[in-house]
């Protein structure tokens, strides 16, 4: 059983890996970084009028909010489609919900999941290198 367990997770945890892979984290978060870079060089302006300022953080702040909450759904989605997969779970016969979830928190399914990841990882990188 724990051999089939194993094999269900690295998949699971391959196409998590792939969503996480296709959802855009690293661009929203440089639109984070870029809207702070951006408050930062208005706070430190001189020729900008005080009231403008106002205006133009706001305005700012008001965009880190809405990315930042972008990235909390970005990765609610991915917890939910990690619970999905767990409970679906249910259709192999020798798992189930609980025993999925206490291998998950043992220390051997972090290090699946680690490895998981980082195969997905190796393994793009190889498919866009070799590719005809």
């Amino acid at each position: 059983m724990e051999l089939i367990a194993i094999i269900y997770l690295f998949v699971v945890f391959m196409l998590i890996a792939w969503a996480a892979d296709t959802i855009p984290f690293l661009k929203t978060a440089k639109l984070i970084s870029g809207l702070s870079q951006s408050s930062l060089k208005t706070i430190q302006s001189e020729e900008i009028d005080d009231s403008a300022k106002q205006g133009i953080l706001l305005g700012n702040s008001l965009g880190i909010m809405k990315y930042s909450i972008l990235i909390i759904l970005f990765t609610a989605v991915l917890i939910a489609m990690l619970l999905l997969f767990l409970k679906i779970s249910v259709f192999i016969s020798p798992l189930n919900f609980d025993y999925l979830s206490n291998y998950l928190i043992s220390l051997s399914g972090i290090i699946l999941s680690i490895v998981a990841f980082l195969s997905y990882f190796l393994l793009k990188k190889l498919y866009v290198r070799f590719r005809i």
